[in-house]
């Protein structure tokens, strides 16, 4: 067996269980990302920022300024959940 031959061998056994963990995780991926919701309420908005409801409403309210992510339908308001997550990671950044 030549060395490259040997190199590639230990590489391939190296890789392969790595391999195997990310299908794994990938899979689970899968199940996770249809279990997100499309969209949450003021409420869980509230519970994931650690702000109280009022407060993001007040957000909502003053959306120029703060650029919260959210859909009126309505009366009712529904806040993008990708985005809002996003929208948070922009605002911790930004500190």
């Amino acid at each position: 067996m030549s060395i490259e031959e040997t190199i590639f061998e230990a590489v391939r056994k190296a890789v392969e269980p790595l391999e195997k963990k990310i299908e794994q995780l990938e899979s689970r991926n899968v199940e996770v990302n249809q279990e997100v919701p499309q969209t949450i309420t003021v409420a869980e908005a509230a519970k994931i920022s650690g702000f109280g409801k009022t407060k993001v409403y007040d957000m909502i309210e003053r959306y120029e300024e703060t650029g919260i992510p959210f859909i009126k339908h309505g009366n009712r308001i529904r806040i993008p959940y990708q985005t809002f997550l996003a929208w948070i990671n922009n605002q911790q950044q930004a500190m």
